[in-house]
């Protein structure tokens, strides 16, 4: 018979408050961030051009209009009237000049550019811009309204700048639109329909505004000559694909082929219409034959301008020219014309790199060319920039060597004879640049952005002897990055993708999982193993489907295949295989959702079919079953992929969509088998909070209590009336977070399904300004929280294992936020390292010591001799077997709580050293409210820069000050930094006054 000790006793050498140091890791991303400068969202006006940029970098940044007439003191802001000031205008404004007055259309809000001021004139909501026009001596434009499904006619007059619907139509129910044109007073709109083409067709007013069908309508390419409107359209028939010549006068008699045959060649195609001296003009495809040719209206006749070229690539019309170029062997041909063979020059050629984005633009003398080489594998190095002025071919890269000139997009445009271009000199992120084909005439206009770069770090996983990471350089774009704890570089530049706002070709990454001792990663659609010796694999022989998520299951990684059967890998080519083909079962296939595999007990859950068939499998074709097909069942319309999946120890059970117009989700449960798996009442499901001893704990809509179901409908049913705002599964128990006032409760659900209050933390501030996360799971033992004094921009990190005694303030950081995504924190070598904001230093990696942290509460049974040395505390829960040795080690404490057990035979000792003798961790800080961002000095030797005194947290004063100062730059700013016997003195002067700030020295 064992004799259990059961007590509480406290043994303590030293009282101390939790210290932890954290700061950033590495600061990725050197100088200021980029404008985001890009031809989308760009006009020119006269010698104006006008452009979106962010000085700013926050969530979908700060878009705002400027403008510039190629110099520095001319390139500013625009003047924004308060009603529209917090307006984001992003990219994909349309504009129109009308009376003097540029007038435009941006999410929703009409508004207007006149000198230097950009004034609100009227919310339309959140409706597609068809097109501006201008009829009598007004300005229209038309919209769609998606809500209502209209076509709004509305105008504006010279006298009455208040827009006036006019007119609407009905929406057919799918159209596609492209150009509009001009003809006989009435503007005239290209719309494609399943049922067929149409114009729509107003003179300005409600009874002159209809539809005219005719399927031989074309969509695009218009241009007029004389009465007639003249088009490519589609072939009918097995050369559907080449482009025949049509001309209308906007209604259907009038409707015809112009061309049958050119040069005789019945099978000819034409592109790239355009006007030049009033003559209509195209690029011809006849006898294997590319040329730019010419239609005399009248009599239908088709002359030559040029001679045989390898296709013809862009015309622009500009000086009285005509201007094009072609590939020839191995070069780009740039040529100007006349409008005869005999006037085709050939002015300069540039090598031709393979497969390139091109784009050429005409100056008033200069020629500029954007080329950039894009692979299979993604885009290849930077865009080249070439001008030439007549005379001489170079490029503007030459002109300034260490430029960074990213990507195609980031040309902007041409005024006058200046090229503007976003790019960037290491210095400033990238930034608005000009030039004019010369070295002096090559430079930034203006350091828009002037906030510190952000590299947006992302922490993702840690194999082995790495922790790997995304983050943006600026050079390389979002890439992937990883550390050892002490080297830190760039370690996979894919260069595969083009992300919203982004100067360079980045990497997406989009899921990792767990496979044995080794993650496996998606980038880009396209997967990779990370090994625990430092190897990353490419998976590129897996037959997956893109939007499938791998999952472990008996030691193999199953996806469903890009056949819509399941598939197993042991991550070679030799162990993949079709682990059940669907078809031989006889319910068809289809795509998987998005991470709808899930293993519950010794059962694999997917789906298929675009996520209408539930399955479950034992990875055989005889072990598989089709649990329910909602496409037939009792849900009504499917809509594939919005299943979220939840685990029990026996119960699956998992979200479904039902209807998308209201967001509406139901909740399932299966056991396993058809006659276990059914929908439970929850249809006013808003939140599910975990899984514990085979139940669900959700948050209804209609009450906001908490409610719990055992996979039956009996058992679903309300479990507390209060309102929890958080929820994490630690271990054997899920933990609850409750905001009371201005407080946070913490509560625990155990193994007997019992609710319990385990403590309660007071928020910083009685100030209404606050606000809860939820919690976030470090590993699994620790869980955190966050409190945010949204007043002091501060937030305060909680930690706990779930003992009621070991909730504590972990630290404080301030105006920490992320500016893009949130706090995800990576265990990697008993640190921890996560994604935050520095006022200085923007959004980079930080890392969190946390090799001897304030404790650990003890639970799991001790089995085997054992020394457990773990942090400052040691809680003790458990139980020591029969003739066992135990010694907990704790550097402050050891408090043995109920549950302790230790039986007669075996053996308890204690001691007090603990993690003290480590001295990788940092200085000790015994106030909870001053513990800021702390700095590792190694050595009396190592001498500390400025940031390191700031980020010191006694200095917490002398930080802002000094920040301030910076901001308002209106005093001189020095500092000198003297060694003292204790500590490093740090004298700070701003202007005539010196502040004083210190660093102690670590022994």
């Amino acid at each position: 018979m064992k004799k259990p000790i059961l007590l509480i006793i406290l043994i303590i050498a030293v009282v101390v408050y939790p210290a932890f140091s954290q700061r950033i890791f590495k600061d990725v991303a050197q100088g200021t961030d980029n404008a985001r400068v890009f031809s989308s969202g760009s006009f020119i006006s006269g010698d104006t051009l006008f452009f979106v940029a962010s000085n700013i970098n926050t969530w979908g940044y700060n878009f705002k209009y400027y403008q510039t007439n190629g110099t520095p003191a001319a390139t500013k802001k625009l003047r924004y009237k308060p009603e529209i000031e917090h307006h984001n205008f992003g990219q994909g404004s349309l504009f129109y000049k009308f009376n003097n007055t540029i007038y435009g259309l941006n999410h929703g809000i009409l508004f207007k550019i006149k000198g230097d001021s950009l004034q609100h004139i009227k919310g339309i909501g959140t409706n597609f811009l068809m097109n501006f026009f201008e009829l009598n001596n007004e300005l229209h434009f038309l919209i769609c309204n998606w809500s209502e499904n209209k076509f709004q006619f509305w105008k504006i007059s010279i006298l009455n700048e208040e827009p006036i619907l006019y007119h609407y139509i009905d929406v057919p129910d799918s159209f596609s639109t492209q150009d509009g044109f001009y003809l006989n007073n009435k503007y005239y709109h290209g719309l494609a329909t399943p049922s067929g083409n149409y114009l729509i067709s107003t003179d300005g007013t409600a009874s002159g505004t209809y539809l005219i069908q005719n399927k031989n309508f074309g969509l695009y390419n218009y241009q007029k000559i004389g009465n007639k409107i003249y088009y490519p359209r589609e072939n009918t028939g097995p050369n559907w694909y080449r482009l025949k010549l049509w001309r209308t006068q906007a209604d259907s008699a009038s409707t015809i082929k112009v061309l049958k045959a050119i040069d005789a060649d019945t099978n000819y195609s034409v592109y790239n219409l355009f006007k030049f001296n009033n003559d209509l003009y195209f690029t011809s495809s006849c006898n294997n034959q590319y040329r730019i040719s010419k239609l005399d209206t009248t009599t239908l006749d088709v002359s030559h301008i040029s001679n045989s070229l390898n296709g013809v690539n862009e015309t622009i019309v500009k000086n009285n020219k005509i201007h094009y170029y072609t590939w020839q062997y191995n070069t780009l041909n740039f040529y100007e014309n006349s409008g005869s063979i005999a006037s085709e020059n050939l002015l300069f050629t540039i090598p031709d790199q393979g497969s390139s984005q091109i784009k050429f633009f005409i100056g008033n003398t200069n020629y500029y060319v954007s080329q950039q080489v894009q692979s299979a594998n993604g885009f290849e190095d930077e865009v080249t920039y070439w001008v030439y002025d007549g005379l001489i071919l170079k490029k503007i890269n030459d002109l300034k060597p260490a430029l960074a000139t990213g990507l195609f997009m980031n040309a902007v445009g041409v005024v006058g004879n200046i090229f503007y271009f976003s790019a960037s000199d290491g210095q400033h992120g990238y930034e608005l640049w000009r030039t004019d084909g010369t070295a002096a005439g090559t430079h930034i206009l203006k350091d828009i952005n002037e906030n510190p770069a952000s590299s947006l770090a992302k922490p993702l996983f840690s194999v082995g002897n790495y922790l790997y990471f995304m983050a943006d350089d600026i050079s390389h774009g979002n890439e992937l990055w990883r550390t050892d704890g002490t080297n830190t570089s760039l370690y996979a530049d894919l260069n595969s993708s083009i992300q919203n706002n982004s100067h360079v070709a980045s990497s997406d990454f989009r899921c990792s999982v767990i496979y044995g001792s080794s993650y496996i990663a998606d980038l880009n659609f396209k997967f990779y193993q990370f090994t625990p010796d430092g190897n990353m694999k490419s998976l590129d022989f897996l037959p997956i489907y893109y939007l499938s998520i791998p999952h472990e299951y008996k030691n193999l990684l199953y996806f469903m295949g890009n056949d819509g059967n399941l598939w197993s890998t042991d991550c070679t080519i030799a162990g993949t295989k079709k682990a059940v083909h669907l078809d031989s079962t006889g319910y068809g296939t289809g795509f998987s959702g998005i991470s709808d595999l899930i293993k519950v007990d010794s059962l694999l859950y997917f789906t298929s079919n675009n996520g209408s068939i539930l399955w479950r499998t034992n990875g055989k074709k005889n072990g598989t079953v089709k649990l329910f097909s909602f496409a037939t069942g009792l849900t009504g319309s499917v809509y594939p992929n919005y299943l979220i999946p939840y685990a029990s120890d026996r119960i699956f059970y998992f979200q479904r969509l039902s209807d998308y117009s209201t967001s509406n989700y139901e909740l399932w449960a299966s056991d396993g088998t058809i006659a276990g798996t059914r929908k439970l009442p929850a249809d006013n499901l808003f939140r599910v909070m975990g899984t514990l001893n085979n139940r669900i704990y959700f948050i209804a809509n209609s009450s906001f209590d908490l409610w719990q179901s055992d996979g039956t409908l009996a058992g679903t049913q309300q479990f507390d009336e209060r309102f929890f705002s958080g929820a994490m599964r630690l271990r054997d128990k899920l933990y609850l977070l409750r905001p009371e006032g201005y407080n946070l409760e913490y509560f625990e659900i155990d193994k007997n399904n019992t609710i319990q209050y385990l403590n309660m933390v007071e928020a910083p501030t009685n100030l209404h300004n606050t606000s809860f996360s939820d919690f976030y799971k470090l590993d699994e033992r620790f869980i955190l929280n966050i409190i945010k004094d949204t007043d002091t921009r501060e937030d305060h990190f909680y930690i706990t294992d779930g003992n009621k005694e070991n909730i504590k303030k972990a630290f404080v950081l301030k105006k920490s936020n992320p500016i893009v995504g949130d706090y995800e924190f990576i265990l990697h070598k008993n640190k921890f390292y996560f994604s935050a904001t520095d006022t200085l230093k923007g959004q980079e990696l930080w890392i969190w010591d946390f090799e001897c942290p304030d404790g650990y509460t003890i639970r799991d049974a001790i089995t085997k001799d054992s020394t457990i040395i773990y942090g400052k505390n040691i809680w003790g829960q458990s139980s020591i077997s029969n003739n066992k040795t135990v010694t907990y080690d704790a550097k402050n404490g050891i408090t043995l709580q109920p549950g302790f057990e230790a039986p007669k035979g075996a053996v308890f000792k204690t001691k007090l050293v603990g993690c003290a003798n480590n001295t990788s961790n940092t200085i000790e800080d015994n106030n909870l409210n001053t513990n800021e961002p702390l700095v590792k000095i190694n050595t009396a030797t190592t001498y500390p820069q400025l940031m390191d005194f700031l980020y010191y947290f006694p200095n917490k004063a002398l930080k802002e000050i000094y920040e301030r100062a910076q901001q308002n730059k209106s005093l001189p700013i020095s500092w000198e930094i003297v060694t003292e016997k204790d500590i490093y003195r740090l004298d700070l002067k701003i202007g005539f006054n010196t502040i004083k700030g210190f660093l102690p020295k670590m022994k």
